[in-house]
């Protein structure tokens, strides 16, 4: 197959031996190639000893009329951590490495882009989905708020409880937790099934998931509540006050709002809670200083 601006010469799979790897890194670096990054040399190191390590994508090319040098045009901070292992070089790795001829200098940055291009990269989104799929359960949940559920548990776990949690698309392996399922599937299909931005921030979610965790049924029918707006024939009940105070947070009405912190946020969610387990009919507003500690929900 050919290409005006590049053409594909060769294209194979190939042992990854000392021998090659020295011969790949001594290739002339293309005048496109990105400077070296030593934190994504460690993070592609991580991966190498977690054992996580899959077969590269190498790449050179030949610039015409330019003296046949071969440029190595994608590789390099690969067969840069590789050759930091010394004798740790694994056997049975494994390279894909294509050989392009292209016509311009230009073409050749019009190859460089082709790899690891920004569109194509694995989001957050991508990942969450992908642990959320192999729960069958899960699977016809709304992807979106899922994420959000799972995320705001993970900052529930790290910010109140204290307790060690995942980092990273780490994180996304909660959705194996078959005990946050209900959860999961409860705010995904009722809280967020409008649009609600005012409440899709973690500790907002992370507040719900703790008052689902100490009274489901009071739980569903307070946040349904807030959801919409709060009761509309009480105005001081605690689910249309928190409703109109996470309006004016989102909104940013005042330099008072402007400032609540996400910790504030979640320590106001469960202040209205609490006021509404104790069966108080109106509260004047949210109290949501938690510098004398976290409060605790209700059931």
């Amino acid at each position: 197959m050919s290409n005006t601006a590049f053409q594909l010469v060769e294209s194979k799979t190939v042992p990854l031996t000392r021998e090659f790897l020295d011969q790949f890194v001594g290739f002339t670096p293309s005048p496109v190639e990105r400077e070296r990054d030593d934190k994504r040399v460690k993070h592609l190191r991580s991966k190498y000893d977690a054992g996580l390590w899959t077969p590269c994508s190498w790449v050179t090319a030949k610039v015409r009329d330019m003296n046949d040098i071969e440029y190595r045009a994608n590789g390099f901070h690969s067969s840069t951590m590789l050759s930091a292992l010394d004798g740790l070089l694994a056997d049975g790795l494994m390279v894909h490495w294509d050989r392009f001829q292209v016509q311009t200098l230009d073409d050749l940055a019009l190859l460089f882009r082709q790899y690891d291009d920004r569109k194509s990269a694995r989001s957050p989104a991508d990942v969450a989905g992908a642990y959320q799929g192999l729960e069958e359960d899960l699977r016809a949940t709304p992807r979106v708020p899922a994420k959000l559920a799972i995320e705001s548990v993970n900052w529930w776990r790290a910010h109140v409880e204290r307790s060690p949690t995942a980092k990273g698309d780490d994180r996304y392996t909660l959705f194996h937790e078959r005990a946050l399922h209900p959860f999961i599937a409860w705010v995904s299909a009722d809280i967020f099934s409008g649009k609600v931005p005012e409440l899709a921030k973690e500790p907002v979610v992370a507040s719900m998931f703790v008052t689902f965790e100490a009274n489901e049924i009071e739980c569903r029918s307070f946040w349904h509540k807030v959801s919409q707006g709060g009761d509309e024939y009480q105005e001081g009940s605690p689910d249309r006050v928190l409703s109109d105070w996470l309006r004016g947070v989102y909104q940013r009405e005042n330099a008072e709002l402007a400032k609540v912190g996400p910790g504030q946020l979640y320590q106001g969610c469960i202040y209205a809670w609490n006021a509404h387990r104790r069966g108080e009919p109106s509260i004047k507003s949210i109290r949501h200083d938690a510098r004398r500690g976290w409060l605790k929900a209700i059931a």
